[in-house]
This record gives structure tokens, sequence and C-alpha cells, in this order.
């Protein structure tokens, strides 16, 4: 799943507050997740040269059904109706640019959810919602970064953050030499370490 793609799908779920995608004449499942996950990542979000502040932040962890085929098709079209899950996770402010918070990479509970077999669900990223007047900046970090426990960072142009009265979502960009010093960046980093049960 792409970037872009990512913080699109999250902020849809922001917005609806859905657990499930499904369409009006399917009936939901009843998503469950494990009583007792294991695998539990402490995650860090760094905030550095930021030209000023956020009037909201929001961190989210998605997962997604790896086999879609275990969920019905859509009439017509043949499109799988595949569940997906997004979670907030609470961040406590550690420093002043920093936040930290935890959640589970293994935190759904596989299922025959359909009566089609067994979907399994896997992590697909941690997205922050950083909402500053009318711009909201959507940096984040990927499955594979997370499993290798490598930092990932996201650029953002100061400009972008000073042109924020017009409606719109700011991807950033995660190579920091396409931005001049000119475009007065700043950048948000992720690092997330494993802390085993």
């Amino acid at each position: 799943m792409t970037k872009p793609f990512l913080a699109a799908s999250l902020a849809l779920a922001i917005l609806t507050s859905t657990t499930a995608c499904g369409s009006s004449n399917m009936t939901t499942p009843d998503i469950k997740t494990k009583a007792h996950p294991t695998k539990r990542y402490e995650l860090t979000v760094t905030i550095k040269d930021a030209p000023g502040g956020f009037d909201s932040m929001q961190t989210m962890v998605q997962y997604d059904v790896s086999n879609p085929f275990c969920a019905p098709t859509r009439p017509g079209s043949g499109a799988t109706n595949a569940p997906d899950k997004t979670v907030t996770i609470p961040m406590t402010k550690t420093g002043e640019n920093t936040y930290t918070g935890e959640f589970y990479a293994d935190l759904m509970e596989d299922g025959d959810y359909y009566g089609k077999g067994v979907c399994h669900w896997q992590l697909t990223g941690v997205t922050t919602y950083l909402q500053h007047k009318n711009l909201m900046m959507t940096p984040g970090m990927s499955p594979k970064s997370i499993e290798a426990q490598k930092p990932e960072t996201w650029y953002f142009s100061g400009l972008s953050y000073a042109q924020a009265d017009t409606e719109r979502v700011d991807v950033g960009i995660t190579d920091g030499s396409k931005l001049l010093p000119s475009d007065h960046p700043f950048s948000v980093t992720y690092t997330a370490k494993e802390r085993f049960q």
C-alpha cells in the first residue's frame, strides 16, 4: 500500500468512524481483537524544526486483511469487501518535540468472518494526522520499517505550513534533499522498538 493511499484511507476512516468496509445490503462482521496480543512496539514520533505548533495531532495504526477473497464480492463490480481496522495510538508528550505511544502489530484476530475461509490480518502502517488550520499533514511509518525497527523520516516545507488557509492534505516526501533551505524544511521521524511481553 502506498503512503498517499494509506493516508487517504485512514482519513476516510476517521471521518466515517467505521471499522469495516461494507455495502448497505451486507452485514458488517463482528471483527475481533486478540485478548492477549504479544507483538508490542513502542513508537516515538519526533518533530524537528517545525515553524510552529499544530492544532491537533492524532496517530493511528492501520490493519488490513491480507487475503481479501475471504470476504464476499460486491454485486456487479466483483470487488471484494474485505474488512479493515484503524486503532488510535494514545501518544504522550515526552519531550519538547517528542511523543511516545504503544501499539500491537498482531492485535487483530484471524477468523472466518463471512463463511468463506479464514481472513488473515496484517499491519499496514502507522499515520499521524497533524492539523494546522485547514492543512492536514500526514507523515507515517511503513510496516517494513516497523518490522526492521528502522527509523523513517518524512520532510515537509515550511512554506506549505504557512499556506494553511486552503483546505488540503500534504503527505510530505522521504527525500529531504529535494527541499531547499528557502523552503524552510522540517521533519517528522518515527522509530519503533519491539518490547517483548
